[in-house]
């Protein structure tokens, strides 16, 4: 491919962006970044996308799916760094080819199956993260479904999304499910903010496998 390493690097940069952005962030989906922050960084990436991979791509094809959903700036931007970061691989190994039959925008019906589809492609880290936020916007579902607040008031009077721990500690309050259900979503968490910081030594395939098992059985057994 051409322009590799030039290409690769524009990539690199917009994942060390978000980086930073993650790692200076109290909360997991961003929420106390500045909206136009994350609409910036989303922007470029999808732009970086459709500009080195072409609009026949699969990877085009997956961000402009990410892009359509409904979800938060803040889960949008994580799975389009997905994206980034599979295009970013892709093409340092030299294989974009078969790429396509691992990201592909109809394959996927929700972000469950691509992390599924991405962990058996080799992508665990990706995966992590995407079933993590797909497991964070559930509890977000489960919360309003119970009338739990799913957001607080800061000492500025800013409106901040509630972390994923407080709300899943509510749910059991609640009786939505048992205080065993909440350790394992803890664990899911953990396992999921390891893998969004790049501390991708924190676990392992097998964990990764029985998470996105696990997510998907709560969510059937726990429908919002």
């Amino acid at each position: 491919m051409e322009n590799k390493e030039f290409f690769v690097k524009q990539l690199q940069t917009l994942i060390d962006k978000y980086n930073e952005l993650i790692n200076g962030s109290r909360f997991i989906d961003l929420s106390d970044v500045n909206y136009p922050e994350l609409v910036i960084l989303t922007t470029r990436s999808f732009a970086s996308i459709e500009r080195i991979s072409g609009k026949h791509s699969s990877y085009y094809g997956q961000a402009t799916k990410i892009s359509d959903t409904k979800m938060d700036v803040g889960w949008k931007l994580q799975a389009m760094i997905g994206c980034v970061g599979a295009l970013r691989d892709d093409i340092k190994a030299d294989f974009l080819k078969p790429m396509n039959e691992i990201i592909r925008s109809d394959i996927f019906n929700d972000f469950l199956e691509m992390s599924e589809h991405l962990f058996h492609s080799g992508y665990k880290d990706a995966s992590a993260v995407i079933a993590g936020s797909t497991l964070e916007s559930h509890l977000k579902k489960l919360c309003e479904k119970f009338s739990i607040e799913i957001t607080y008031l800061d000492k500025h009077s800013k409106e901040q999304m509630r972390n994923s721990d407080s709300l899943n500690s509510d749910l059991v309050k609640e009786n939505v499910y048992s205080k065993l259900i909440q350790k394992q979503i803890t664990a899911w968490l953990g396992i999921r903010n390891s893998a969004a910081h790049g501390n991708y030594s924190d676990y392992g395939n097998e964990e990764v496998k029985l998470m996105i098992m696990g997510i998907q059985n709560f969510i059937i057994s726990n429908s919002a």
